[in-house]
C-alpha cells in the first residue's frame, strides 16, 4: 500500500522516502488533539480517513528499534511543533541578531546584540527538510521577551552556497514567542553580530522534472540525480511499450462478423461465393450474441435485442440461461443484472401490464404449436401489518384497488388481495394482480373478477375455472357473479364469461374446505348421513385412548394432539390425518374383528372419514401409478369409478 506524509507530501515509492517511516495519526481523542494541535491544524481540519506522518517529524529518541529493525513509534511520542515561535512573528529590532549554523554539529544558533545578554531557550524548526531540534539562545537583557515590544531584526536565511541568501523580518511580543523555555540547559551561544545569518538546505527534488542544474553541481548529486532519473525513464519506456503492445492487439483483435469473414477470405480459408451465405447465416439476437462473443467480457450497454432475447430465455428456463451464457463466453449478461432490469416494473397496486405482456407471449408460442393455453385463476386474501410508509414519491400503506388515490383520509390496508393464474394444461403460474383492502363485500370482490377476466381475456389465454376459499363472502361473490352454492337440490357451480361468455367452473380450494369439515365435525362431535346412521367424534377419542392404553398405534398418525386441533386448526396436515383412511381401517377393525363394545355402531363414522379422505385425494391427485385409484388423476381410465363415487357422496345432517 502507498503511504505518505500528510505534512511534507513525500510517497513512500519515492526514492526521497528511503530510510523513512510512516506513523498513523492515532485514533485516540485525547493524543489526537496533541498532535493536530503540534501540527498546527485547527481543530476541525477536514482530515481524510487515513493520516500518515513521516519519521522526519519526530525526534529520534521517539522511536524504539525491535530485534528484526523495524522502527516503531512509542507510545507517548508526538510529533515536533511544524510552526516556532519565528514563524509567528514579522519583525524584531534590528539591534538583535540571531544565527543558526545547520551545518554545524551541535546545531549552534547565536542572537547578537551589543547589549548584555540572558539566555532563553526557543522552541524553533529549522526551515524546510532540516530535522527540527530545539535551540538554545541568548537575548540581550534589554530584549524584553515578558512584554511587547517594537524593536525589530531582520534574519538572513543561507542555503549551502555561499552566496545564496535570503533575508525575513520578525517582530517579537509575548504572544508570539509563546514557546520559551527559560529552564533548559544552553545549547546555543549569543553573541554580538549585526546581523541575524540561519543556514539551511535546499529542498530535495521530488521528480525528474523539478530537477535543474544545482542538482548536478557536485560528483555526489549528479551521481544520485542520474540514478533517480535512470530508474524513472526505464519504468517509463517499459509503461509505454506495454501501452504500445495492448493497442496493436486491440487494433488486430476481430470484433464484428464482416471483420471475421474479411480475416477469413485474407487468409485464402473461404471463396468469394461463402461470404453472403455467412452473412445470411446470422442475423438479429444470434448475430449480437456472436458479436459479443468475439468482443468478450465488455463494459458496453447490451442491444435490444440482445436483451429481450435474454430476458425471454431466462423466463422460460434459468438453467438454459445459465447453460447458453456459460458457452458463449459470457456473452450475456447475469443474473443479477436481470433482476436489476426487472426492478423497472411498476410494482404498485392492480392489474399488472407486465404480466399481461408475459401472457401475450405464453400464447402466442403455443398457437405456433397449434395448441391453447387454459387457466385456472386463483385469489386469495393475505392479511398484512396496519402501517403507512413515505416511499419516496407517494405514502403507501392505504387501502388501494388501482384507482391511483392518494390521500390520507383512507383507511389503512390490513389485506392483501392476490389473483394469481395458473396452467392447468403447463407448468407455470404468474401473478396477475394484487389490491390493498380493509374488506370487501362480496359485489365488490365480483367486480374484481370480472375486470380481471377482461384483462387476462386481452392476452388470449383462456380461464376454465376460479378457485377460492370457504370464505362466506366468497359465497356471495359466486352469488354475484351467477353461480348458486345456496340451493342444494339445484346448485349451479360455474358462471359466464364477461367476454366470451363461455362457462367458468368454480372449484373451492380442497385444503381450506377439509380444515373446515374438521372444524365443524369437532366442534358439532355428531352428525347423521342421508340414512340417520349416526357420525360419532367420540369414536376417534376412544381410538385414541385405545391405543395409548395398548401402547401401540393401529397404522395411525392420529394422537390426543389431533383432538386438541383447536391450537393447530391452520394445519392443513392435523385435518387430512384426522380425516385419513387409516383411521377409517382402524375404527372397522376395532368394531368388526375386534368387535369391542367401545367401538359398536362406528361404522357409519368411518364410512363418513373414509368418504372424505377419498374426496380429498380426488382433488389432489396427479401419480397415475399410485396405489388407490382416487390418488389418480381424472383421465379416460377413471373417470367411470370418480363419477360413480361422487354420485354415491350423500348429504350430510347436523
Amino acid at each position: 500500500m502507498v503511504r505518505y506524509c500528510y505534512i511534507c507530501k513525500v510517497y513512500s515509492h519515492q526514492p526521497e522516502s528511503q530510510g523513512l517511516s510512516f506513523h498513523r495519526l492515532p485514533n485516540e481523542t485525547s493524543r489526537r488533539a496533541i498532535w493536530i494541535s503540534l501540527l498546527g491544524f485547527e481543530k476541525n481540519h477536514p482530515f481524510p480517513k487515513y493520516v500518515d506522518i513521516c519519521s522526519k517529524h519526530f525526534h529520534e529518541n521517539d522511536f524504539v528499534y525491535l530485534a528484526d529493525g523495524v522502527r516503531h513509534l512509542r507510545v507517548n511520542a508526538a510529533p515536533v511543533p511544524v510552526h516556532s515561535a519565528f514563524d509567528f512573528a514579522e519583525t524584531i529590532s534590528s539591534e538583535s541578531s540571531l544565527s543558526i549554523d545547520s551545518d554545524s554539529p551541535d546545531k549552534r544558533a547565536t542572537v547578537s546584540s551589543s547589549e548584555p545578554q540572558s539566555e532563553v531557550d526557543i522552541l524553533a524548526i529549522v526551515p524546510d527538510e532540516v530535522e527540527p531540534v530545539k535551540k538554545r539562545l541568548k537575548f540581550d537583557e534589554d530584549f524584553n521577551l515578558p512584554g511587547p515590544s517594537s524593536q525589530m531584526t531582520s534574519i538572513s536565511v543561507a542555503g549551502d552556497d555561499e552566496d545564496s541568501t535570503s533575508t525575513i523580518t520578525l517582530s517579537e511580543t509575548e504572544d508570539q514567542l509563546c514557546n520559551v523555555d527559560k529552564t533548559g540547559p544552553p545549547k546555543s551561544d549569543i553573541q554580538a553580530n549585526p546581523s541575524v545569518t540561519i543556514q539551511k538546505k535546499k529542498r530535495k527534488s521530488r521528480y525528474v522534472g523539478d530537477m535543474s542544474s544545482d542538482d548536478f553541481s557536485s560528483p555526489g548529486r549528479a551521481k544520485k540525480n542520474f540514478r533517480i532519473m535512470k530508474e524513472v525513464i526505464t519504468s517509463q519506456r517499459r509503461k509505454i511499450h506495454g501501452l504500445q503492445r495492448t493497442v496493436t492487439s486491440l487494433r488486430k483483435r476481430v470484433s464484428t462478423l464482416n471483420g471475421l469473414i474479411n480475416l477469413l477470405k485474407k487468409k485464402s480459408y473461404i471463396s468469394e461465393s461463402s461470404e453472403d451465405l455467412l452473412k445470411a447465416s446470422l442475423s438479429g439476437s444470434s448475430l449480437k450474441i456472436f458479436e459479443r462473443l468475439l468482443k468478450g467480457p465488455s463494459t458496453q450497454k447490451y442491444d435490444p435485442a440482445l436483451r429481450s432475447f435474454a430476458l425471454t430465455l431466462s423466463f422460460y428456463s434459468p438453467r438454459a440461461y445459465n447453460f447458453v451464457r456459460s458457452t458463449f463466453n459470457k456473452s450475456l449478461p447475469h443474473l443479477s443484472t436481470l433482476s436489476k432490469w426487472y426492478r423497472s416494473v411498476d410494482g404498485s397496486p392492480g392489474f399488472t401490464q407486465e404480466s399481461l405482456l408475459a401472457l401475450k407471449l405464453k400464447n402466442e408460442y403455443a398457437l405456433s404449436q397449434n395448441k391453447s393455453v387454459y387457466c385456472n385463476l386463483v385469489l386469495d386474501e393475505m392479511s398484512i401489518r396496519r402501517q403507512v410508509e413515505w416511499t419516496g414519491s407517494k405514502f403507501s400503506g392505504y387501502i388501494d384497488i388501482g384507482s391511483k388515490i392518494d390521500s390520507d383520509i383512507l383507511p389503512e390496508a390490513k389485506e392483501a388481495l392476490v389473483f394469481m393464474l395458473v396452467c392447468i394444461n403447463g407448468s407455470w403460474k404468474i401473478p396477475v394482480g394484487y389490491f390493498f383492502i380493509d374488506g370487501l363485500s362480496g359485489k365488490e370482490k365480483a367486480e374484481l373478477v370480472n375486470k380481471c377476466l377482461v384483462f387476462i381475456n386481452e392476452s388470449g389465454v383462456k380461464v376454465t375455472s376460479l378457485t377460492f376459499d370457504g370464505a362466506p363472502v366468497n359465497f356471495t361473490m359466486a352469488s354475484h357473479l351467477g353461480a348458486n352454492f345456496n340451493d342444494i337440490e339445484n346448485m349451479k357451480t360455474h358462471f359466464s364469461h364477461p367476454v366470451t361468455g363461455c362457462d367458468v367452473f368454480i372449484m373451492l380450494d380442497p385444503c381450506h374446505m377439509i380444515k373446515l369439515v374438521r372444524n365443524t365435525f369437532g366442534s358439532q362431535k355428531y352428525f347423521t348421513d342421508g340414512e340417520d346412521n349416526h357420525i360419532d367424534l367420540n369414536f376417534l377419542v376412544k381410538l385414541v385412548d385405545t391405543q395409548y392404553a395398548e401402547g401401540l398405534h393401529l397404522g395411525t398418525k392420529i394422537t390426543i394432539r389431533h383432538m386438541h386441533w383447536v391450537r393447530e386448526k391452520m394445519k392443513v396436515k392435523i385435518a387430512t390425518q384426522t380425516l385419513s383412511r387409516s383411521v377409517s381401517d382402524a375404527l372397522l377393525y376395532l368394531s368388526n374383528d375386534l368387535k369391542l363394545a367401545n367401538f359398536r355402531n362406528a361404522d357409519a363414522t368411518a364410512v363418513f372419514i373414509r368418504k372424505f379422505n377419498d374426496l380429498f385425494d380426488s382433488l389432489n391427485s396427479r401419480n397415475r401409478l399410485a396405489k388407490y385409484k382416487f390418488k389418480r388423476p381424472l383421465s379416460p381410465a377413471t373417470v367411470a369409478d370418480f363419477f360413480s363415487f361422487f354420485d354415491d357422496v350423500s348429504i350430510l345432517k347436523i
